[in-house]
């Protein structure tokens, strides 16, 4: 949800609360939180990381969509499939219904 929220809003307090989340233990192979050049940030490339990452952009996806704001997840979906790595089909079948 934290995920989620990140990618709906842009809010960074919800970026602090999962970075603190993943350092707390929920990562336990310590790879999703990376010093990014403005301090810490989340790892795409940790597997945790990543899917998380990819089921929370369904949902985004989805809620877009509920808000009809198709433009934007179709924007988004391109985003969670460049930057992050996400599959395309589930994407694509989201933006389908």
């Amino acid at each position: 949800m934290l995920t989620q929220g990140i990618f709906l809003t842009a809010d960074e307090d919800l970026r602090q609360d999962l970075l603190t989340l993943y350092r707390s233990g929920l990562d336990s192979q310590g790879c999703a939180v990376q010093l990014g050049r403005n301090g810490p940030t989340i790892s795409p490339g940790c597997e945790l990381a990543h899917r998380h990452i990819c089921a929370a952009s369904l949902n985004v996806i989805r809620v877009r969509l509920q808000k009809r704001q198709k433009d934007l997840a179709e924007s988004q979906k391109r985003i969670f499939i460049a930057n992050f790595g996400c599959p395309a089909g589930p994407l694509d079948e989201v933006l389908r219904d």
